[in-house]
């Protein structure tokens, strides 16, 4: 999987799941509206640059040049920030709002549905371990055994950790 489509996966995975589930009934509430509409923007432009960085990684790996390199460090860099910077909007908006609007039985709920349209993905168990290499081991440990049936379990251990190393 690339990283373009690891992307664009998890952003379809918060536009079908997460966003309509967070701002259902809360569209009258200050500022609800303003944070969907800042995070789908950026969705939108971190897209783009990903779809202008692909192209600048397959020129280079075909042909090295410090031309070449300067430009892909320089539309790197700039999509690194991008990305932080929407990380940063969801963690500091979006999920303050979700913890003050939402008790932590209905965050299960969301929670399970999002692994599932994970697994759902081709190419899913790539996906689901880029998820969770962020957490630690003992989260990952709960979070595999929480959620993967034992089929899912084996091929996470002997295929997917695997080909995602790769």
């Amino acid at each position: 999987k690339t990283f373009f489509e690891l992307v664009t996966s998890i952003f379809g995975i918060e536009n079908r799941i997460v966003f309509p589930w967070a701002f259902r009934n809360r569209k009258g509430q200050p500022g609800f509206l303003d944070i969907k509409e800042k995070i789908t923007s950026r969705q939108q432009v971190i897209v783009g640059r990903i779809t202008e960085i692909e192209p600048l990684l397959l020129k280079f790996h075909a042909n090295p040049s410090s031309r070449r390199y300067d430009l892909m460090v320089l539309k790197i860099d700039s999509f690194i920030k991008l990305l932080v910077d929407h990380f940063l909007i969801i963690e500091t908006s979006l999920e303050p709002m979700i913890s003050k609007n939402f008790n932590s039985q209905t965050m299960k709920g969301i929670e399970a549905r999002m692994v599932a349209a994970v697994l759902d993905l081709p190419k899913n168990g790539e996906t689901f371990v880029c998820l969770v290499m962020a957490m630690t081991s003992p989260q990952r440990a709960r979070f595999v055994n929480k959620y993967l049936n034992s089929i899912q379990y084996t091929e996470y251990k002997t295929v997917w950790r695997i080909a995602f190393d790769r």
